[in-house]
């Protein structure tokens, strides 16, 4: 049971990603260019979009990034992985 129970958690955690980037950036991506999007090799994903990602990410998952964790949040997957370690850690 519990390994569906962080199924659940992973797969909200990964929606609720999916919202604020969605929300970040005007361009529809699909969950299959989401996974490959990356700062810099997007036209959106910018210095100025990277802040403002950070600010819906840190409002969606009511987290508090160190600077080292938002320099490496470059890409969606890191995004994946570093708010998937907070959210471990937060309960």
């Amino acid at each position: 049971m519990d390994g569906n129970k962080n199924t659940n958690k992973v797969s909200n955690t990964k929606a609720r990603i999916d919202e604020c980037f969605r929300s970040t950036f005007s361009k529809n991506y699909s969950d299959e260019d989401l996974v490959e999007l990356k700062f810099k090799e997007s036209r959106e994903w910018d210095s100025v979009s990277h802040i403002r990602l950070m600010a819906t990410l840190r409002d969606s998952f009511s987290i508090k990034f160190s600077f080292q964790d938002m320099v490496k949040m470059v890409s969606y997957k890191e995004v994946i992985k570093i708010i998937t370690a907070q959210s471990n850690v937060q309960g």
